[in-house]
C-alpha cells in the first residue's frame, strides 16, 4: 500500500519519479523492520526525500487498492504454501518463539490477511510510520550540514509524535494453533526503530 501514492504523490509517481532518472526503488520486511530504499544519482537526493516523506505521512490506503492488494498478498501467500519447506519454517517459528513477536510471519496468516480491514491498517500506519520511529539512511557526495537542511525543509512540517507503542499493555500473541495467549507484564521499552515492528518488540515477552 506505501507504493500506492498519497499527498503530493499520485499512483505510479514513484515509479515514474525514480525511472526518469535512471534509478531503482524497492522494500523489504524482515521481522525486525520494514525498509524502502531509492537508489538515485547523487544530484537527485530530493526525489528520494519527497517520495519517503510522502510515504512516511500521507500514504492513501484507497479502499479499492487494500482489496487489489489483498488478493495478490493471499495469492502468494497460497503459493508459498506449496513449498513444503515454507510450512515447515513457519511451524518452527510458531512453535519455537510462543510468547514472542517473532512467531508471526512477516506475511501474516492467511486468516489475518482475509479478515484485515482498510481501518486496521491505516491505524498501523499512523501508528507507526512516525519520524520518532525511523531511521533514514543517506549515502553519496554530501556534506552534513547539506543534507540535514533538506532533511528539514521535508521531514521537519511532518507532525511530531513519541515512541509509538508500549507493548507492556498489549496481549500477545491470540490464540493460534493450541498456543495460549499471553499478556506481557508491564516493564520499561527503549524504542530505537524503523517503521512496523519496532524493534523494540524484540526485547519484550522474552521467556
Amino acid at each position: 500500500m506505501l507504493f500506492k501514492g498519497g499527498g503530493k504523490l499520485h499512483k505510479g509517481d514513484i515509479g515514474r519519479l525514480v525511472s526518469s532518472v535512471g534509478g531503482e526503488y524497492n522494500g523489504f520486511t524482515s521481522k525486525d523492520f520494514t525498509a524502502y530504499f531509492e537508489i538515485l544519482p547523487a544530484d537527485q537526493l530530493d526525489i528520494g526525500l519527497l517520495i519517503e516523506s510522502e510515504r512516511m505521512m500521507n500514504a492513501a490506503f484507497d479502499p479499492r487498492e487494500v482489496e487489489t492488494e489483498r488478493t495478490v498478498v493471499v495469492s502468494e501467500r497460497e503459493g508459498n504454501e506449496n513449498d513444503p519447506e515454507f510450512l515447515v519454517n513457519e511451524e518452527l517459528f510458531l512453535s519455537a518463539f510462543r510468547f514472542h513477536p517473532y512467531r508471526w510471519s512477516e506475511g501474516g496468516l492467511k486468516e489475518d490477511l482475509l479478515r484485515i480491514t482498510r481501518d486496521n491498517l491505516f491505524d498501523h500506519y499512523r501508528q507507526f510510520y512516525v519520524p520518532s520511529n525511523a531511521i533514514l539512511v543517506v549515502v553519496g557526495p554530501y556534506s552534513p550540514s547539506k543534507v540535514m537542511t533538506k532533511l528539514e525543509s521535508y521531514f521537519g512540517p511532518l507532525e511530531s509524535s513519541t515512541k509509538p507503542l508500549s507493548l507492556g499493555s498489549q496481549s500477545l500473541p491470540r490464540t493460534v494453533r493450541g498456543v495460549s495467549s499471553y499478556t506481557c507484564p508491564q516493564r520499561p521499552i527503549t524504542s530505537r526503530s524503523h517503521t512496523t515492528r519496532p524493534p523494540s518488540e524484540a526485547a519484550t515477552c522474552i521467556h
